[in-house]
């Protein structure tokens, strides 16, 4: 559901399964590494980074079943834990469906009939779908979108550090932005070239209109828009005006 990004993802599957301190990770820790999986697996698998990560916590779980070192219980849990990647993360779970007081009547003297049905385990349930909730004005044509301005400086923050391309975008597409939000996110992203931040914000710009996320003339028109308030910020940050003709050049 997106409410951890893959990076937090990843860090929890790596403490779990192959913790710094210790060669071998107690039974509750890989009891925990699996339950995740089997709740988040089918989303990183879609993507191609989660897929790598997929990748290498299978294998150290097939490592860690290779071990010895754990009882039959953990074995069968590591162990369906791989059938249930290996299955495209497709599993039979008991179907729930509304019975009159007679059929449930019926249903007690038949124990065995019981009713499955395939499930992807880990995917978005169809009773979270987005609804319109009831009583909720309906959404003002003219309000500005809404953007996450933490998410925008993050996920700016994590290319500087890790200079992943891959991984902007992939983060910047899970926003699925509108045009309007594209260019509020831009104001947010310049606000910090601004303070100075110049080179990654330059080069995480460019990656995003190379890869037609963004375009150069949302961008260039948010300069523009900025320029005219420079007087505002210049005291702050005298470079201000060679920052941004720094990023024109550098989108150009």
């Amino acid at each position: 559901r997106k409410l951890l990004v893959t990076k937090v993802v990843q860090a929890l599957l790596k403490d779990l399964a192959a913790p710094a301190k210790k060669k071998y990770p107690e039974e509750l820790e890989v009891d925990c590494a699996c339950d995740l999986l089997s709740t988040i697996g089918f989303t990183l698998d879609s993507e191609p980074k989660g897929k790598m990560i997929i990748d290498t916590i299978v294998g150290r779980l097939k490592e860690l079943q290779q071990s010895g070192k754990y009882t039959t219980r953990c074995l069968c849990v590591m162990m369906d834990t791989l059938d249930l990647r290996s299955n495209g993360w497709r599993m039979k779970a008991k179907r729930e469906v509304a019975k009159t007081l007679k059929e449930v009547g019926e249903s007690a003297k038949h124990k065995n009939a019981l009713t499955f049905e395939t499930v992807i385990a880990g995917a978005r349930p169809k009773h979270v779908a987005a609804k319109p909730v009831k009583g909720a004005p309906a959404p003002s044509p003219t309000s500005k979108p809404k953007v996450d301005q933490t998410k925008v400086i993050r996920y700016v923050q994590y290319f500087a550090d890790d200079e992943d391309g891959d991984a902007l975008i992939q983060e910047w597409r899970d926003m699925a932005l509108s045009a309007e939000g594209s260019a509020m996110a831009v104001q947010f992203i310049l606000e910090k070239a601004v303070l100075g931040s110049l080179k990654k914000v330059a080069e995480a710009l460019k990656c995003l209109v190379d890869a037609d996320l963004i375009t150069r003339e949302t961008i260039l028109a948010e300069i523009a828009t900025r320029e005219g308030k420079l007087e505002e910020v210049i005291l702050d940050c005298p470079k201000a005006p060679a920052h941004l003709e720094a990023i024109k050049g550098a989108i150009s």
